[in-house]
């Protein structure tokens, strides 16, 4: 069986998640990348890094918030954004 390589599908409105098999280390972490980016471009704006990992944990993807962080700055993404209330449908239901 040959593995599943090729991007990325995940939307948080269709709740469709195709996660890339068999991947290398440097594809995992573009990967993951990816999928942050989809998740900033839904949101509107840059989650928290815990809030972060929490939305990739949700989609599949095993993740620290410390490593969220790491992401954040290769990504040019560590500028701080100043805290606001979570609207009712931005909270996360576990």
């Amino acid at each position: 069986m040959k593995p599943l390589v090729g991007p990325i599908a995940c939307s948080a409105k269709e709740e469709n998640i195709v996660l890339v098999v068999n991947l290398n280390n440097a594809a995992a972490i573009e990967q993951r990348k990816q999928m942050m980016a989809v998740i900033i471009a839904e949101l509107g704006r840059k989650p928290s890094c815990r809030q972060m990992a929490n939305l990739l944990e949700a989609r599949g993807v095993h993740i620290s918030h410390v490593q969220v962080s790491k992401y954040y700055h290769q990504m040019h993404l560590s500028l701080p954004e100043p805290p606001r209330l979570l609207l009712p449908s931005e909270r996360l239901t576990l």
